[in-house]
């Protein structure tokens, strides 16, 4: 399962603040923030949300195949 510390990490290495992070996945700055910090899971509609913004932005970080397993995995 993703957790936490993974959705930090990935923001980081793409030099994303937290509002841009939110802006990707569809959903507020608060709702992110408590999902960043542990407090509400990750679930797949802002985690689709985020494979859509960086498959056009960052496709050589994530492949299908990687998105797919964390997606299912959330659910």
């Amino acid at each position: 399962m993703i957790d936490s510390d993974d959705i930090r990490t990935l923001r980081e290495y793409l030099h994303m603040t937290q509002q841009d992070m939110a802006q990707a996945m569809g959903i507020t700055l608060r709702y992110y923030k408590y999902i960043e910090s542990g407090d509400r899971p990750l679930t797949a509609k802002p985690a689709q949300a985020l494979y859509q913004h960086l498959r056009g932005y960052h496709s050589d970080l994530v492949t299908v195949a990687q998105i797919v397993d964390c997606i299912s995995r959330v659910e």
